[in-house]
């Protein structure tokens, strides 16, 4: 298959992939972020999230223990 030329808008025989590596930027050296103290939020929600997930957990355990006569065994 033949090149097509450049005036008619196609590609041409080097393909997309020459084009891409033209317009993508070359990778960027990773930063450090330092870490410091957690944040408030981010506390308050696990600690939500916490409850929200042990509450049901110790609910249902302690429903297992009630016997047929309604005591704990």
């Amino acid at each position: 298959m033949a090149p097509v030329s450049g005036a008619s808008g196609a590609i041409g025989m080097f393909g997309a992939d020459a084009l891409i590596d033209e317009l993508t930027p070359p990778p960027s050296a990773p930063t450090r972020r330092r870490r410091g103290r957690p944040r408030l939020w981010r506390v308050t929600i696990f600690v939500l999230a916490a409850i929200f997930f042990l509450g049901p957990l110790a609910s249902a355990f302690k429903f297992s223990l009630i016997t047929a006569n309604g005591s704990y065994a």
